[in-house]
């Protein structure tokens, strides 16, 4: 079993997410650079290492900084790119019969 880490309060004004950082926001990253194809593991809410490295490799890939800081462009990008369709192919389209 794994030990809980302690969770520093983020204070009001800090609009952004960096290496250290435990909190839903960093879950909810996480999620959205897992959707992109950037591999952070398991989605625990803490910003470590391997979340930093797929940040800065996703911030490069897409124009921004690669500062593996997650502010409002990186932001702004990301949701951009979860918010568009996905493209499934259906083998069971194959399949079907036109008439």
């Amino acid at each position: 079993v794994s030990p809980i880490p302690t969770v520093s309060p983020i204070p009001a004004s800090k609009n952004y997410l960096e290496k250290g950082d435990v909190s839903n926001d960093v879950k909810i990253m996480q999620q959205m650079l897992n959707n992109c194809g950037y591999n952070c593991g398991n989605i625990d809410g803490i910003l470590g290492q391997n979340t930093e490295n797929q940040i800065i490799k996703f911030q490069t890939a897409n124009g921004l900084v690669g500062d593996g800081i997650y502010g409002q462009a990186s932001k702004a990008k990301l949701i951009e790119l979860n918010a568009r369709p996905k493209v499934v192919f259906n083998q069971h389209l194959h399949d079907l019969q036109w008439s």
